[in-house]
């Protein structure tokens, strides 16, 4: 692994969590590159101009990205720093993403549970956790300076670029890390969430199982358990349901 250096546009980038960051300008990916590193120190980071098998949540997912266009980077973390449980760790690095991109960009971010963020209804974001070595590995794609994306997700994508932001994803990068380390470290995080949530207190349509061999359903997101797990009410029969990860998926985003 290439260590950041003069040479490097990221070498400059100051570290909020005072640990190393790698960078190569083509990868495999970025969380393996991290998990090859574990345990090391909380914050270090392993970034990338390129990968070549970035990695989707799901099964047979990937994560599609031009070269040099976009900010793709794993922060390792020690769950003993950071103020809340490993299941929670997906829906906050998502909720300090989306604040930072209203509050320094004044974007119209919001939070797409679990994991992905969402400007103008439309991707910007998504997050994929692993644990590995006694350490929560997270890793973030974001789509910075990409104007164009292939046709069967063109219409569901978006960058910071098509969104009138024209920063490169090194000063990104540096701008977000702060956001994030006051995020993982405070314990204040569901009304903040539940504020950005896309989705939230209204009647949405989803969708339970595979894309092949699923229902769709009309439910209201009411509320959030402390696991960042989703509370919603069955509009046809008022039933309350907490719905975890991996079992529902937004009829309107598949």
């Amino acid at each position: 692994m290439q260590k950041m250096n003069q040479s490097s546009v990221f070498s400059n980038l100051q570290n909020p969590f005072k640990a190393p960051i790698y960078y190569k300008e083509t990868s495999d990916s970025t969380m393996v590159d991290a998990s090859l590193l574990v345990p090391t120190e909380h914050g270090t980071l392993t970034a990338a101009g390129f990968q070549s098998k970035g990695k989707g949540r799901g099964e047979n997912r990937i994560w599609n990205s031009a070269k040099d266009k976009n900010l793709l980077f794993t922060i390792i973390l020690n769950p003993k720093q950071i103020s809340h449980p490993l299941v929670r760790a997906p829906l906050i690095c998502g909720l300090a993403l989306t604040k930072f991109l209203n509050h320094e960009y004044k974007l119209n971010a919001i939070l797409k549970w679990p994991n992905d963020v969402l400007v103008d209804n439309k991707k910007v974001s998504g997050i994929l956790c692993e644990y590995k070595n006694n350490n929560l590995l997270v890793g973030l794609g974001i789509n910075c300076l990409q104007m164009d994306f292939p046709s069967e997700i063109e219409h569901k994508s978006t960058s910071l670029r098509l969104q009138g932001v024209k920063e490169t994803p090194p000063k990104i990068l540096e701008a977000f890390l702060p956001i994030l380390k006051d995020t993982l470290e405070s314990s204040h995080w569901k009304n903040e969430a539940m504020k950005y949530l896309f989705g939230w207190n209204k009647i949405i349509e989803i969708q339970t199982g595979s894309v092949e061999d699923s229902a769709t359903e009309s439910i209201q997101i009411v509320d959030l358990t402390d696991d960042g797990f989703l509370v919603a009410i069955n509009t046809k029969n008022n039933e309350r349901l907490t719905i975890s990860t991996g079992e529902i998926r937004f009829a309107d985003f598949i």
